[in-house]
Formats: C-alpha cells, structure tokens, sequence
C-alpha cells in the first residue's frame, strides 16, 4: 500500500508525507520513550521506503529532531548561585543528552574517516584560509577553558562549540550526493512546518499547547508574556524554551523557505511549491506571534534582499511574478493588517522606549559589563558560561541589573568576554570568509535563501544571546557546512 502511494505521488512528495505523519505524532508524545519510539518509526520507514544510505537516514533524522532539545537526560547547571541580596536569583543553563547531541556524535564518528581523504582531494587555497580560521576559533576557545576560573561550567560550553563544528563537517560529508540535496531542502522546509505549526497553534491558544516537547512551558508554565502597551500578550516560543531563540531560529529557516517556493514555482513543481508556502505563511504567523520585533524586522529584511536580488538577477521571472501574484500578495497583506495591524502597530511603536520604559537599559548595562571583563580578560575571556558569575563577584552592581543576572545580550559580545578577543576574531573571520567566498555562486539559485540565514544569525546574534539555549547556532553551522561545501564544488551541487 505505501509503495502504491509512493508511485501514485512520487518521491518528493511521499517523502514530505512521511515527515508530515511522524510530526503530527510528536503531539501523542508524553514521555522520552514515546518520543524515542516516533523518532525510530521515522528512520525505519526513510530506511525501507527510500534509496538513502544510513549516513542520510541518520541525517534527515537530525533534521527531524533539530529543532527540540527535551533530554534523555539532562540537568542544569548553575552559573550564578543565589545572590548576596534577595533581589538577585540564580541563573542556570540547561544542558543534557539530547537526541540531536547524539545523532551528531554518531554521525561525526561515521563520517570522520572521509573528512582527511575529501579535504586532501579538494584541496582550495581559499576555503583551507576559512578552515584555518575555524581551527584557530577552536583551539583558543579550548585554551580559553583551561584557563577559566571553573573548568567544569566552562568544559560544558566548549562541547556546545564542538558539537556544532562536528555538524559543519557533517554535512559536507553527507551532501555530497546530489540527489539526496533535495530530500535536504525538504527537510528544512518541513522543519520550518513544524515549528510554525506549533508557534502557530499557540498563539490561537494564548499559551502552551500541552505538548510534553514545549521546552517553554516548562520554565514558565503559562508562557512568556509581553505587552503592546496596552494589555499582556502571550508569546509563542515553539517548542524552542524562549519566545527571542524561537524567532531567531524561525527567522533563519524563512529565507530559505521563501526562496525554495520561488524557485519551485520557476521550475513548475506544483506540489513543492504549495507545501512550501504553506510553510512559509505558517511560519510567518509563528513568527508573528512570538512578538519578538528582531524576527519581524530582519524578515523584512529578507524579503527586501531576496526581491533585489530578483531584480538584479531574474528581472524576466521577477515580472511574470508580479504580473500573477501582485493581487494575492496585496490581499494578503491586506488581511493580515485587517487581523492583526493594530496589535502589530502597537509592539512596532513600544520599540520607542527601548531605552526608557523598555529591556534597553537593561541590555546596555549587559554591554558594559562585558566591556569591562572583555577589558579585564582580553586574551582568553573568563571562560565559557562564566560571565554571570564574573558579574555576581563584582562588589558593586548597576541597578539596573537587579534581578536580571543573565548573558549579555548579543552574541558576539558574549564570546568577546567569555572566549577572549583572538578566538572571537577567528570566529568572524571564519563566519564572514565564507559568506564572501559564497556569495558568487547563491546569488541565482536556491542556495541564496541558506546565505541569507547566515546573515539571519548575524542580525538577530546583534540582540540575542544565541548561544547555549537554541538550536540557532548549531542551525548556523550546519549553513555554513552548505555553503562551505558549495565553494569546493564551485557552485554545482545540484
């Protein structure tokens, strides 16, 4: 029966088929080993049902699993201890054995065997310079944690790095077969559904959907709430454990999304096409109902860049486009000002008192504490997941601060304070080296909505911590393992 329905809707869609059951099954999972038991349902049917070898099964697993981090087992660790003052709480990172940490690892061990014999073979002057620099960023940063003041803590921020470059080699090993690349796009468009679905679903239900995978509701039970100045707003978090992370990492799956349902809709692939624009419009109703103005406005961004990037590039496509769908995309918009202009006007205008009523006070003494310990520690930083508690040993404190012991609020002054200026600039030169070497070969094919994520991270890092909480930064490298493996091709990947 399922061969039937595979030849009667072919590869493709069958494929997305499979995905979308497994995920409307995540709602049925009440404990670890129900989750286990959809999660191996999945890899047995993409192991029977399609031509993949088992470093793809595992693979499109991963994606499956990337976006939840509810642990096989997991526990916090305390980065700050209760304060000298009532006001001041404790500040925990979550860290556990997840599915996604496994699968990487087993995927690393795997794949690591190609890695010396691929590198050796595709030898680029170029692309070596980026990896130099890749390497300098891990080998300071793990000096970094020799140095620090608590290897324990610090050791635990050091795996989060590694595990996320193990991903970056990954998926250069992995998608080197060009005919599993497109299973790859619809993975991460289905990725994209997921989350949308369920951001989505929660803002209807103005707070958490019950689903036992909701990482939010289980540090606040009713959710995380705003204002638009004139009543509270629940904000939809995913199933990602804050509202600001669930944006960030949702507005990194979107330029793709959008850009892979242009490029479908060029190539008359009807099926795609409507699977991926309904992913896109309900991650963009997700995305709306996280509240978080940093989504919203590098979103617009995106769309800015990519249509310019249409004009400049496929000015033909660009006004058949236009000329077809102008009237659908004014109704759209219309509809959505008539449903939710008001409310979206009013958290737009409330970023007026950033720096007055708003989180921007609060934020700019986030920046000058890492100032000074960027001052303090210049070479190797105080150590990953340590600059909460360098801030709780100061003898006096900004007042603004009270009650609000957590990370800076950006990731690059994060790592600047945490892992030392040389391992922070290798970072940016690694993450800027490969946007620039890619950037001739993504500017007319799909691979242009992966560069744009890239810079998705950039933006929204500039507000966010996006480091130890999300699943962003590993999102991040597995981008830039696409695009990394696109320059060595040349631009042919496809």
């Amino acid at each position: 029966m399922l061969l039937k329905l595979k030849q009667l809707l072919g590869n493709s869609l069958f494929f997305i088929f499979v995905f979308l059951v497994h995920i409307v099954a995540l709602q049925f999972v009440h404990d670890i080993k129900t989750l286990l038991f959809i999660v191996s349902s999945f890899v047995t049917f993409n192991f029977l049902l399609f031509d993949f070898s088992i470093k793809e099964v595992l693979f499109v697993a991963l994606l499956f699993v990337f976006s939840f981090d509810k642990g096989i087992r997991g526990w916090d660790l305390v980065a700050v201890a209760q304060g000298r003052e009532f006001w001041m709480h404790g500040f925990s990172l979550y860290y556990g054995v997840s599915l996604r940490s496994i699968i990487i690892l087993l995927l690393f061990l795997i794949s690591s065997p190609e890695l010396f014999f691929y590198f050796r073979k595709s030898f680029n002057q170029n692309i070596m310079l980026v990896l130099f620099a890749l390497l300098g960023f891990i080998v300071l940063a793990f000096v970094s944690t020799v140095f620090s003041s608590d290897y324990f803590l610090s050791f635990f921020g050091f795996l989060r790095i590694l595990q996320a470059v193990f991903l970056f080699f990954i998926t250069i090993i992995i998608l080197q077969n060009r005919t599993f690349v497109k299973y790859f796009f619809l993975s991460i468009i289905l990725v994209l559904f997921l989350n949308g679905y369920v951001g989505f679903l929660q803002h209807q239900n103005g707070g958490p959907i019950g689903w036992y995978l909701e990482d939010g509701a289980g540090y606040e039970q009713q959710g995380y709430l705003t204002s638009d100045g004139s009543e509270s707003l629940y904000r939809a978090s995913g199933l990602i454990g804050h509202p600001t992370f669930f944006a960030s990492f949702v507005s990194m799956l979107l330029p793709f999304a959008i850009v892979f349902s242009i490029f479908s809709l060029q190539e008359k692939q009807r099926g795609t096409t409507v699977v991926s624009s309904i992913c896109v419009l309900l991650g963009l109703l997700a995305l709306y109902g996280s509240f978080v103005r940093s989504g919203w406005f590098s979103s617009l961004l995106f769309f800015i860049v990519f249509f310019l990037n249409l004009y400049f590039n496929e000015r033909i496509f660009l006004k058949e486009f236009i000329s077809k769908y102008l009237l659908f995309f004014i109704a759209g918009i219309s509809s959505f000002l008539v449903l939710f202009g008001k409310r979206f006007w009013l958290r737009i205008v409330s970023t007026t008192e950033f720096l007055s009523d708003g989180s921007g006070v609060v934020r700019i003494a986030l920046i000058e504490q890492a100032l000074i310990m960027i001052k303090e520690f210049p070479l190797f930083g105080v150590g990953l997941n340590l600059s909460t508690r360098m801030m709780n040993e100061q003898s006096l404190l900004p007042p603004e601060l009270r009650g609000f012991m957590f990370p800076v609020h950006n990731t690059f002054f994060l790592f600047f304070s945490e892992l030392g200026i040389p391992s922070t600039v290798f970072f940016i030169l690694f993450l800027l080296g490969i946007l620039q070497l890619s950037f001739k070969y993504v500017k007319k094919n799909v691979f242009f909505g992966i560069w744009l994520g890239v810079v998705g991270f950039i933006l929204n890092s500039q507000v966010h911590t996006l480091f130890n909480q999300d699943p962003s930064f590993d999102l991040l490298f597995l981008y830039l393992g696409v695009l990394t493996l696109l320059c060595m091709k040349k631009g042919k990947l496809l």
